[in-house]
């Protein structure tokens, strides 16, 4: 899993101190005696002194190396706080949504709004609209199926594994944990429906809703990331739409109620922001740190041997 910093350019202070050791970790990189002298005027003054320079070398070298690390901490923080946090509220309201509802629903409180919508929408009926309906459920089911092996191979071309593996996630995960939810409510659907895999039979939540939540859900988030302008509004934007019709052609083709189609819309969400939130966290790894500074602290060594 990642976050934005999966098809973002790495923070400019950070490339800059890594750039010299990204290559073979044993070489040591040219610009690192000037790095180690600034971080320690004091062994700079004695680099004539080749016993106090090898002595002061390794604690410069920790300076350097802590100094990258809290850098990019730093910006990540800062880049990252606002969104996690309303992440984080979004999750929560998104839950709070669905075990609502799934009580209310448990409770029968809903029925009557439930079949009151569906009884309008039978009024407004048109060849048209079926036909409208059909499609946009087609794109909340087996377009989901098609767009997620295109986009997952080129993810994999970009080699952007982070976002290959979340979006996998994100839409795998919300299709199991659908199944999962349909087989702990087993509400009776308005209109029998057979699928492939049983538990679809049921309807709370609606799996078109809730899959199709997640999966656009985390598009748009990617594409709101990516473009810039009126591009990332109309990208963002439309994907969401697209979502909302999803669920309005599940509720015109009589086969899931209005409470089934809200639920799926609020675990989906919770879904794919929980994964979003998640990559965030994790793409921070300062542990990939250390060949650095053992770059940096043998480098300084051979510095100070070569003063002395």
């Amino acid at each position: 899993m990642v976050s934005s910093g999966t098809w973002k350019e790495e923070p400019a202070p950070a490339r800059a101190a890594h750039s010299a050791t990204d290559g073979d970790p044993d070489a040591a990189p040219p610009s690192v005696t000037g790095v180690v002298a600034d971080a320690d005027s004091d062994a700079g003054a004695a680099a004539t002194d080749g016993a106090v320079l090898h002595a002061a070398a390794p604690a410069s070298a920790w300076r350097a190396w802590l100094g990258v690390l809290v850098s990019e901490a730093r910006e990540r923080l800062a880049g990252a706080t606002l969104l996690l946090v309303g992440a984080l509220a979004g999750i929560a309201l998104a839950l709070g949504a669905f075990g609502g509802l799934a009580g209310e629903v448990m409770e029968g409180d809903t029925q009557t709004l439930d079949n009151a919508v569906l009884a309008a929408l039978r009024g407004t009926a048109s060849l048209a609209q079926t036909d409208v309906a059909h499609v946009l459920s087609f794109m909340g089911s087996e377009l989901v199926a098609a767009l997620l092996v295109v986009f997952l191979g080129v993810f994999l071309w970009r080699k952007q594994w982070g976002a290959a593996g979340s979006l996998l996630l994100v839409t795998g995960g919300a299709q199991l944990l659908n199944n999962l939810l349909k087989d702990l409510f087993q509400r009776t659907r308005p209109a029998p429906v057979m699928g492939y895999i049983p538990s679809q039979a049921w309807s709370f939540p609606s799996g078109h809703a809730m899959v199709a939540a997640a999966f656009y859900f985390f598009l748009a988030y990617v594409a709101w990331k990516v473009l810039r302008g009126w591009a990332q509004v109309a990208a963002s934007g439309g994907l969401l739409v697209l979502v909302l019709l999803i669920g309005w052609s599940r509720l015109y083709l009589g086969v899931h109620y209005l409470t089934d189609v809200a639920a799926g819309y609020a675990a989906g969400a919770a879904w794919a922001a929980t994964v979003i939130v998640a990559g965030h966290i994790l793409s921070f790894r300062p542990w990939r740190y250390w060949r650095h500074f053992y770059a940096l602290r043998r480098s300084a060594r051979e510095s100070s041997a070569a003063a002395s």
